[in-house]
């Protein structure tokens, strides 16, 4: 179950759970696969701990759903 693969990764609990399928309901049709390589380049390309990660989540849960590339690309304008 991918609600599962936020309590496991995140240690997400009912609350947070219900914040980001409320705020963005789409990341339960993102695939394992995809939210592992999300949030590792999040983690790669930030340097922030899970901790920081698990806050940007359920800040902005529509992290998780853009693309490697565009992730990418809003990195690089924030760097410069």
């Amino acid at each position: 179950d991918k609600l599962d693969w936020f309590v496991n990764v995140f240690d997400f609990n009912e609350e947070d759970l219900k914040k980001m399928v409320k705020t963005q309901p789409s990341v339960l049709q993102l695939s394992e696969k995809n939210l592992e390589s999300t949030v590792k380049l999040l983690h790669d390309r930030l340097g922030v701990t899970k901790e920081s990660l698990k806050k940007m989540i359920l800040s902005y849960p529509s992290i998780l759903c853009y693309s490697a590339s565009n992730l990418n690309v809003k990195v690089d304008f924030f760097e410069e």
